[in-house]
C-alpha cells in the first residue's frame, strides 16, 4: 500500500510595501541565496510569480549610530509572514523569536583589521555592550581614540585590505615612522601608540584573536613631567599686563595672516579664581554661587579624562582673596541665585575654559619672567600655597570626595579647619 505524501504548505511571496519600508528591512530568499529585489533571480520574472515562496524570509539589520555599517543581521522565521507583524517585531526584542535563525555579523572574528577597528570603536561607544559593562566615555576621549585611530588609517597604504591574521611589525614600523615624521611630541606619540595597543588588547580579550599584542614592544617616549609654580609677583604683573593692546595676537592662516584680539574683561577673575580655588579650568567655567557656603566653596570636579563629568567634589575654606574676589564679581554682575560667577550669561561654558587657557599662554609669553608656565600652573600654585598653610595633610582633609560627610567622616578636624581658616589670606 502506497504511504501517503505529506502535504507540504505553499507560501506565497513576501513583499514589503515600498512606500512603508523602512532602512534595513529586506527579503532573503534561501533559494537564490540573495536579497530578493522586484525580480526573481532564478526565473528572471516579476517576484510575485515566484514560486518558491517558502524559502523567503524576513530579514532585518541593524546599522551603527555613529558609522554606517551593519552591526547585526537577523533573518526570521518562515512562519512569519505578516509584514506588520514583523515591523511590530522588528528590532527584535520578542523573546519567541530571538534566538530563531539569528546571525551576527562578527560573531566570526573579522578578517580585515579595517572591520575589526570598527568594531573596537563601537565598543568604545558601548554599542552592543551588557548595562554591567558600559564604560561611559566622555566624547572628547572618545574623539581623541577616534583621531588616533585616523592616524593609524593615514600611516598604512594598504589599510583597506589589511587581513589581521597578516598584521605584523612592518605595519607598527610604518606608524612608528609616520609619528616620527609629524614631528609628534613624546606625549602624542605615547598616546596614538597606547591607543592600537588598547585596541589589540580588545581583540584579544573581546573577540578572542589567538594572537600576542604586537604593540607591547614599542618603547615609549620619555615624557618629562612639567610642574611649575607661578610667583605671586609675576601673577601680579601678568594681571596688570592683560589689556586690550597687548591682547592682539597675529595667526597665519592658510592664505592670510588673521589679526585676533585675545583680550576679555573678565580673564583676570578667571585667572584669579583658578588660583583661589585650584580648579581645573571646565571647574571655574562651571562654578556657580550656588557652590558658595557660609565658610567653604563647593568645587565640583569635571574633569573629564576617560569618564564623563564626575560626582566627586573638592571642599576648601573660603580665603580673604576668594572673598575680595567674590564682593567684585557680585557687584560687577549682579550675581544672584544659580548664577554663574564669571559670564553669568554665556551658555558655551567650554568655549570659556579654552579661550582663559589660550590667552593665559598669550600674555604669559609677553611677561615673560624668564620660566615656562601655562594656566594649568595656577592650579599647582594653590596646592602648594594651601600646603604651606595647612601642612602636608592637605590633599586628605581639603582633597576629593564623593560628598562632604566623606571628608567629615574621615577627618576629625575637618570642620574644625574649615572654620579655624575661613577668611584668612591664603598666605602663609
Amino acid at each position: 500500500m502506497k504511504e501517503k505524501r505529506k502535504e507540504v504548505q505553499s507560501y506565497s511571496p513576501l513583499n514589503i510595501p515600498k512606500r512603508q519600508k523602512k532602512p534595513g528591512e529586506a527579503i532573503w530568499c534561501g533559494k537564490c541565496n540573495t536579497r530578493v529585489t522586484d525580480t526573481c533571480k532564478l526565473a528572471g520574472k516579476a517576484k510575485k510569480s515566484c514560486k518558491h515562496g517558502e524559502h523567503h524570509r524576513f530579514q532585518s539589520r541593524t546599522y551603527s549610530k555613529l558609522k554606517k555599517y551593519t552591526v547585526t543581521v537577523k533573518t526570521w522565521p518562515k512562519e512569519l509572514r505578516s509584514y506588520e507583524e514583523f515591523t511590530r517585531l522588528h528590532p527584535f526584542e520578542v523573546a519567541k523569536y530571538h534566538n530563531k535563525g539569528a546571525q551576527t555579523i562578527f560573531k566570526k572574528r573579522p578578517s580585515l583589521l579595517r572591520d575589526a577597528l570598527k568594531k573596537y570603536y563601537d565598543w568604545l561607544n558601548d554599542v552592543d555592550v551588557p548595562s554591567h559593562k558600559k564604560k561611559s566615555l566622555s566624547e572628547k576621549h572618545i574623539q581623541n581614540q577616534l583621531a588616533n585611530l585616523l592616524s593609524f588609517k593615514e600611516s598604512q597604504p594598504d589599510y583597506e585590505r589589511i587581513l589581521m591574521k597578516d598584521f605584523n611589525d612592518n605595519h607598527v614600523a610604518l606608524f612608528h615612522d609616520y609619528l616620527l615624521q609629524k614631528a609628534y611630541s613624546g606625549k602624542t606619540y605615547n598616546n596614538k601608540m597606547y591607543t592600537m595597543s588598547h585596541a589589540f588588547g580588545y581583540f584579544i580579550k573581546e573577540l578572542g584573536y589567538n594572537i600576542q599584542n604586537p604593540f607591547d614592544d614599542v618603547t615609549r617616549k620619555q615624557v618629562q613631567a612639567s610642574k611649575s609654580f607661578v610667583e605671586l609677583s609675576d601673577f601680579k604683573e601678568l594681571l596688570d599686563l592683560t589689556t586690550e593692546p597687548n591682547g592682539i595676537k597675529f595667526e597665519k592662516c592658510t592664505d592670510r595672516v588673521k589679526r585676533v584680539s585675545l583680550y576679555r574683561e573678565w580673564l583676570c577673575w578667571y585667572w584669579e579664581l583658578a588660583l583661589y580655588t585650584g580648579g581645573r579650568r571646565e571647574d571655574i567655567a562651571e562654578l556657580r554661587l550656588t557652590n558658595i557656603h557660609e565658610l567653604h566653596i563647593d568645587i565640583r570636579d569635571y574633569k573629564t579624562s576617560n569618564s564623563k563629568r564626575s560626582e566627586i567634589h573638592r571642599y576648601l575654606p573660603r580665603s580673604a582673596e576668594f572673598n575680595d574676589l567674590l564682593h567684585r564679581l557680585t557687584e560687577h554682575y549682579g550675581l544672584s541665585g544659580n548664577d554663574y560667577l564669571i559670564e553669568p550669561n554665556e551658555t558655551n561654558r567650554t568655549k570659556l575654559s579654552n579661550h582663559a587657557s589660550k590667552a593665559f599662554t598669550h600674555y604669559w609669553r609677553l611677561l615673560d619672567p624668564g620660566y615656562y608656565a601655562r594656566m594649568y600652573s595656577l592650579r599647582d600654585t594653590h596646592i602648594t600655597m594651601m600646603i604651606n598653610r595647612y601642612g602636608n595633610k592637605y590633599e586628605g582633609i581639603f582633597g576629593t570626595h564623593q560628598n562632604i560627610k566623606t571628608s567629615l567622616e574621615n577627618y576629625a578636624s575637618y570642620e574644625k579647619l574649615i572654620q579655624q581658616y575661613a577668611g584668612k589670606s591664603m598666605i602663609a
